[in-house]
């Protein structure tokens, strides 16, 4: 599990996310890379409405702007309420290329 923080490219790079994510390769031939994380249910709403949008990603300690990636599919955990007053969603990031490699300076 890596940290990061998930920032807006526009609308001066407003965070999205600050915390633990999981970086791996990713099935879908389109991509290279997937970053996926948990939020809490009542924000996946915001992910939803921005899907296909750029974000811009750094590891935590990282020098430099981070890389791109953009807003893929999210879903809902098992505990997830339809009221949105608990549980948990699930985001995913992809990115091209290879992934990044956490520690390294970033662009």
């Amino acid at each position: 599990m890596q940290q990061v923080q998930v920032r807006v490219c526009d609308w001066g790079g407003a965070l999205l996310f600050e915390g633990g994510a999981e970086l791996g390769p990713v099935q879908d031939a389109q991509w290279g890379f997937e970053l996926r994380f948990r939020v809490e249910n009542h924000e996946v709403a915001r992910y939803q409405m921005r899907r296909g949008e750029q974000v811009r990603v750094r590891f935590a300690g990282a020098s430099g702007d981070g890389f791109i990636a953009y807003i893929g599919r999210f879903g809902f955990e098992a505990d997830a309420q339809f009221s949105a007053a608990g549980g948990h969603g699930r985001i995913q990031l992809v990115g091209e290329g290879p992934p990044p490699t956490p520690g390294a300076g970033q662009p």
